[in-house]
């Protein structure tokens, strides 16, 4: 991925922080006439400035066409400048989930979801797009590092953000301070881990892996290539991939061709994958059995 320079000259003057000053002094103002609470409403304007003097560095290293796309981005450099910073928060936030199940739906979607959802009743509930929308935002950011979206220090960056997000935005109750450098901060990771980044690496092998398990009709000649590429594959990248191919083979309508074509990559994906996967696949066996999950049970018995 060709990587951003576009550099912008932006720099704020004293006319902007005239504008929020004003803006500031007027709405306290107003607040104070209809006897509502004016103090603690808004950020002070010296904490908005240390956000709107960093925007110019920070949002260059998005694409121009991933700014036209970025609504809530706007939005939250809006509420920085008014003084709203848990809104803000909560903006952002909008922002990268919008942007992690656009890149769910772009990758593989029932790759993702076979590899989240373990409860086998659940996952029948997932069929559209939209469906994606019923997933917790804790389970949408542990997916996508599951699949190799996001990476691991990306994971936990944006779980820290999401957990401020639940106690220290707009989408709570909250009285919670924050400052300038932490919403610019976050807004830099969300930008350098999600916004401003795709897939790439091992992750694009187990795209393709499973676009030709799909499309292709493999047969024993074409394994050995395949066999090498996935003991190269991180064991998570297995991990996830064993399980995505197990939901796949467990569906009782599954075409021939594509059931076939899992058997013959099966047992290398057995071979590489840890010992929890292991269990977990066997645990999911024994509870089609336990449920007296004919079809299902069936359909993984080799």
């Amino acid at each position: 991925m060709k990587k951003n320079t576009e550099i912008i000259d932006v720099t704020p003057t004293s006319e902007v922080a005239s504008s929020v000053d004003s803006f500031s002094n007027g709405l306290t103002k107003y607040l104070e006439q209809l006897n509502l609470p004016s103090e603690n409403v808004l950020v002070n304007p010296d904490e908005r400035m240390d956000v709107i003097e960093n925007l110019p560095r920070v949002v260059s290293r998005l694409t121009p066409e991933r700014k036209r796309d970025s609504m809530y981005i706007s939005k939250f450099v809006a509420a920085c400048g008014a003084g709203l910073f848990d809104a803000a928060l909560n903006f952002l936030w909008n922002e990268t989930v919008i942007n992690l199940r656009n890149k769910v739906i772009r990758f593989d979607m029932d790759y993702f979801l076979n590899s989240i959802i373990t409860d086998t009743k659940r996952r029948q509930s997932f069929k559209t797009e939209d469906d994606l929308k019923k997933l917790d935002e804790w389970e949408l950011i542990k997916g996508c590092k599951d699949t190799g979206i996001i990476t691991e220090i990306g994971y936990k960056h944006l779980d820290y953000i999401r957990d401020m997000r639940n106690h220290a935005s707009a989408a709570h109750p909250n009285h919670n301070d924050l400052d300038g450098f932490q919403l610019t901060s976050w807004l830099q990771t969300c930008i350098k881990e999600v916004l401003g980044k795709e897939p790439e690496g091992p992750v694009l092998e187990v795209k393709r892996l499973l676009n030709n398990l799909r499309s292709n009709e493999l047969s024993n000649d074409d394994i050995p290539p395949i066999k090498s590429n996935i003991e190269i594959l991180p064991t998570d990248l297995v991990d996830s991939t064993i399980r995505a191919v197990f939901g796949m083979y467990a569906d009782p309508n599954l075409d021939e061709k594509i059931r076939n074509n899992l058997k013959l990559v099966a047992p290398s994906l057995w071979d590489n994958c840890s010992n929890d996967s292991k269990n977990n696949l066997g645990l999911k066996y024994a509870v089609f059995s336990a449920n007296a999950d004919v079809d299902r049970k069936v359909s993984t018995t080799v």
